[in-house]
């Protein structure tokens, strides 16, 4: 087992907040990988990071062992065809279909004919089950349609890794549910490499082959769901059971 994805002493400063104090990640090929954490712990920033929006003010991050931190654009642009990204609000275009917009990455980044676009994103809209809803647009969908169509516009480019970003936030329990078990069932399809952020435990528990525990700009905890409610971690154990006491002070 090999980690496609590697941080090695990562800080990343805003002004006089340090969010990230030099933390070593590995995100292991063919395997989900989930990070949770406090809001505010530093999760999105990472993803940030290993997509290159922001840059580390200190250490590294690689792609298997090509640095990809620090780069000319160019060879960034690239390596990110690699990676599907599926966001928080799914980031769909409000004047474009749902069929325009799943097309969007391929017509802005690869030189297909339409028939192989047109033939890409039907498959993808039917593998996350939103065949016959082609022509909608996104204030016609529900809100589990509407992520269900930001996870087929990262499908379609056919990335090695696909990156969300809580994809349940916002959603009914059973809505959730669905989306879960959507994102499992490609993962076993494809065999891709998957790193999430979450920040509901059951969800994670359910989903993940690895969880990160992110607390005060450390890794406090890396390891298995089973070996994660094992963990001596006050810190993790207090967050697990979701409980105002102890030493976690909310402010």
């Amino acid at each position: 087992m090999r980690p496609i994805i590697k941080l090695r002493g990562v800080v990343k400063k805003f002004g006089n907040l340090t969010v990230l104090k030099g933390i070593d990640l590995d995100i292991y090929e063919g395997k989900i990988t989930t990070i949770m954490g406090l809001s505010g712990s530093g999760k999105s920033v990472t993803m940030k990071l290993i997509l290159g929006l922001l840059e580390p003010d200190e250490g590294e991050i690689y792609y298997y062992d090509r640095k990809i931190s620090r780069i000319p654009f160019s060879e960034r642009k690239e390596i990110l065809k690699k990676f599907g990204v599926v966001f928080q609000n799914s980031a769909l275009f409000d004047s474009l279909t749902l069929f325009e917009n799943v097309a969007f990455p391929l017509r802005e980044h690869y030189n297909l004919t339409e028939e192989e676009i047109e033939r890409r994103v039907t498959h993808v809209l039917e593998l996350v089950g939103l065949k016959g809803a082609e022509e909608k647009y996104p204030s016609e969908l529900s809100g589990g349609m509407r992520k269900r169509g930001g996870l087929a516009r990262a499908l379609v480019t056919e990335p090695e890794v696909m990156l969300y970003d809580e994809p349940t936030t916002g959603l009914d329990p059973v809505t959730g549910r669905v989306i879960e078990d959507l994102i499992v069932d490609l993962y076993m399809k494809y065999g891709h490499t998957a790193l999430t952020i979450n920040h509901d435990v059951q969800s994670t528990m359910r989903m993940s082959d690895y969880i990160a525990f992110l607390y005060d700009g450390r890794i406090e905890f890396f390891g298995t769901p089973e070996e994660a409610f094992k963990s001596k971690s006050i810190y993790l154990k207090q967050f697990l059971e979701g409980r105002a006491e102890g030493p976690i002070k909310v402010v």
